[in-house]
């Protein structure tokens, strides 16, 4: 990776940036910028690091286990009727494990799948009728192929110029064709319980709902239907015409945004030893106990909470299960699990799931469930 230093917005040009925030245990350096003219949030990279590292920090240097988009799948296939729109000729723009198209192949109402990947090593369950592309979209030739429906989950933010990006996308459409952006908001650092980095090293664009219909409106892409909530934003869109150069300058995200969220990503986590205390060791002493998620909240527990992981302790995740280990010789288990330990209690640790898998341990006859979000209230 060669570092680019950002001297102008990659949305409006403008070279009025003014230096935010500097995300912790950053393995980049990376410091974060706010254009003073659009809103939109950018990442700065001032180093690299001389390997990858598979974790789920709850800090900036999360990364690398590449589960993400699997879980996001799950949720666009249901909020975007996805049974309708992969139809025709269809490309995925950071297809990384294969959740999507190997599904659209599957669905068999697809003349063609093309799936781009940088990562060659997330492609061994790849079905054999894709047409495959290992490098990154902008490197990519597609002659004058175009699209039906074009498939962007959790990629945007990565790129080295979002607009670029967005541009090559919207060539690449059928008349008539859709495409699906999805994307992480940023509006969850007004949430006053984070104990997780948002500005995590792998991601350069943090998008808000003004900024990136700010990149719709100047690239011409028409917005067709919507779904989102404070973690994530989904946009399915169609080319439509593209606007006049000026955009409107209001800014969903302040300076005062950014010092707000700094204070409360360490004062929450100053409380995790205090929750981890009170709330989890009188239960995990007592009680035969499991924990639903093994992800950043757990790892945030572990490093901020001094909470002791043990063969006492069932953890289950969905996704990660085989991805990782939380120390050497620990197994994540798949929730199936829960049925075979019948634990007395369940700590469920997820954001935007936590209701969801709640409900789930409920229906496997798990009588008592406790949440994060609860605990930290408490706290």
């Amino acid at each position: 990776m060669n570092i680019k230093a950002i001297s102008n917005c990659d949305l409006c040009n403008s070279n009025l940036l003014s230096a935010v925030y500097q995300p912790l245990q950053s393995r980049y350096s990376t410091e974060v910028y706010l254009c003073e003219e659009c809103g939109l949030v950018q990442s700065q990279k001032n180093s690299i690091p001389n390997e990858a590292i598979k974790t789920t920090s709850a800090d900036a240097d999360w990364g690398n286990v590449r589960h993400g988009k699997g879980l996001r799948f799950e949720v666009l296939r249901n909020k975007f009727d996805l049974e309708k729109l992969a139809c025709g000729r269809v490309l995925d723009i950071g297809s990384n494990r294969g959740d999507f198209v190997n599904w659209a192949i599957s669905m068999k109402r697809v003349s063609k799948v093309v799936a781009v990947e940088p990562d060659h090593t997330l492609m061994s369950d790849y079905v054999a009728d894709i047409v495959l592309y290992n490098a990154k979209l902008e490197n990519v030739n597609f002659e004058n192929d175009k699209f039906d429906f074009i498939y962007c989950c959790q990629t945007l933010e990565h790129a080295d110029s979002a607009f670029e990006m967005l541009k090559k996308l919207r060539g690449l459409l059928k008349t008539n064709g859709k495409a699906l952006i999805d994307i992480p908001n940023i509006d969850i650092i007004k949430k006053d319980e984070t104990i997780e980095e948002f500005f995590i090293d792998k991601n350069s664009f943090h998008f808000d709902e003004s900024t990136i219909l700010k990149y719709f409106s100047r690239l011409g892409l028409k917005t067709y239907a919507f779904h989102g909530d404070q973690y994530n934003l989904a946009y399915l869109v169609e080319a439509c015409e593209a606007q006049p150069a000026t955009l409107p300058l209001n800014k969903l995200v302040t300076h005062e945004d950014f010092a707000k969220y700094q204070k409360n990503l360490l004062i929450n986590r100053s409380k995790l030893n205090l929750l981890v205390r009170s709330r989890m060791e009188p239960v995990l002493e007592r009680q035969k106990c499991a924990i639903w998620g093994a992800g950043r909240t757990l790892d945030a527990l572990i490093k901020f909470g001094s909470l002791k992981i043990d063969t006492r302790i069932t953890i289950v995740d969905s996704y990660l299960h085989d991805k990782i280990k939380i120390i050497d010789e620990y197994q994540i288990c798949k929730p199936s699990f829960l049925k075979i330990v019948e634990p007395q209690v369940v700590f469920i640790l997820a954001n935007s799931a936590e209701d969801q898998l709640a409900q789930k341990a409920y229906k496997m006859g798990i009588r008592h469930v406790i949440k994060f979000s609860e605990m930290l209230d408490q706290i």
